[in-house]
């Protein structure tokens, strides 16, 4: 061989010389550090259980855990503002479940709540994405609207399919030795949930309706790269999401320039209207429900995904509907308006006329409403197979 030959760069290997891989290594780790450190005042608002509690908030959150098992424990009274309570306990039963996924090599598990029919058959998936503070078995009152109309609704009919419930929060993924898995940016959160939304329709079948709400409308918009469109449910609903991060910044002056751009770099930036445009925009016969409160103490007015400039010129015939909300401040503070059930979401509140909810119809009722018809979750779990 030539010296030139041997000189050639095919002949090199193009390793990091052993003596340079510590180094290289450790300024990798402290650049992640760094990004982490940037990034955790937005994480800490994003999810807030994820960090240490105080006993006290220990205990206030325990309290509400406590009032979801009441509900469904026949030895505590039934609640007397819950009308349906009675019902519901008779026809559902609530149970504890966890599935296993897999996250850059590393196995985990994701536990959530299933409601479902005690004496029939669940034909129908709907999966409930909860919001910032909730884990899938402390918020009854979330969930209980949907059940609720559903009661009302077999009551006119008693031949309707059953309907399967499941509860997903962001805070009960477990890593291999049973401990919380905290996600290090927005990308990881929408990579979980996808890989759940997978591993459940293996399990249960196809899913005819995903329900996102707060927090769970960034987890849905950051898992929508990694789900196709085929996967996904025609009919899905985004309660009191935000817009994007960027605008939320805008009415915090400097702090919130400076923090979003902390956000961005640290990986836990987010736009919903521009994911959704891009993911669900083209697709045929869907339902697409957007929904906001005029008042929302967290994301109100142009910070509603609502609002978004990039849905503004989609519509009906993209299968497109928002629901504008608003209350007299005797009723509910403007405070709690963001947290208010979707059995108080009704016609009578509406602000922006609509023929797609009904006269005395709540949001709740028209998502149990748009349920598809006579659809069997075997052949739903066939079809999902063979699409494989």
């Amino acid at each position: 061989m030539s010296t030139i030959a041997a000189l050639s760069p095919s002949n090199f290997s193009w390793q990091i010389p052993e003596m340079f891989v510590e180094p290289v290594n450790k300024a990798a780790k402290l650049w992640q550090n760094f990004q982490t450190s940037l990034g955790a005042p937005v994480q800490d608002v994003m999810l807030p259980r994820a960090k240490s509690l105080s006993q006290e908030h220990i205990d206030i959150l325990q309290k509400e855990k406590d009032f979801f098992a009441h509900f469904w424990d026949p030895s505590y009274q039934v609640n007397p503002h819950l009308p349906y309570h009675a019902a519901i306990r008779k026809h559902f039963v609530w149970k504890k479940e966890s599935l296993p996924i897999e996250m850059q090599g590393n196995p985990m598990k994701v536990d959530y709540s299933i409601i479902e029919p005690s004496h029939q058959k669940a034909s129908q998936n709907f999966v409930f994405l909860l919001g910032n503070l909730s884990v899938h078995d402390d918020n009854i009152t979330g969930i209980y609207p949907f059940l609720a109309s559903y009661m009302k609704e077999r009551a006119k009919n008693p031949n309707m399919p059953g309907i399967r419930f499941i509860l997903i929060s962001q805070y009960d993924t477990k890593t291999q030795d049973n401990t919380q898995f905290v996600p290090k940016n927005v990308d990881e959160i929408g990579q979980v949930l996808a890989k759940t939304l997978e591993s459940l329709q293996k399990e249960k079948g196809a899913i005819h309706q995903i329900m996102a709400y707060s927090l769970g409308t960034i987890a849905l918009s950051s898992a929508l790269p990694y789900i196709s469109t085929e996967e996904l449910p025609k009919n899905i609903y985004w309660d009191r999401g935000p817009s994007s991060l960027e605008v939320i910044s805008h009415a915090h002056g400097f702090k919130g320039w400076f923090l979003w751009h902390c956000a961005k770099f640290a990986g836990w930036d987010f736009d919903l209207g521009q994911n959704i445009r891009k993911y669900l925009a083209n697709r045929k016969d869907q339902k697409i429900y957007i929904a906001e409160v005029e008042h929302d103490c967290y994301f109100a007015k142009k910070c509603s995904l609502a609002q978004s400039p990039h849905l503004e010129s989609l519509g009906k015939e993209q299968g497109f509907h928002k629901f504008s909300f608003d209350f007299a401040k005797q009723l509910h503070d403007e405070r709690c308006h963001h947290g208010l059930h979707n059995g108080l979401l009704d016609h009578f509140h509406l602000k922006n006329p609509t023929t797609e909810l009904k006269t005395h119809e709540s949001m709740a009722d028209l998502l149990i409403r748009s349920f598809p018809k006579n659809t069997s979750t075997s052949k739903s779990l066939l079809r999902w197979a063979f699409s494989k």
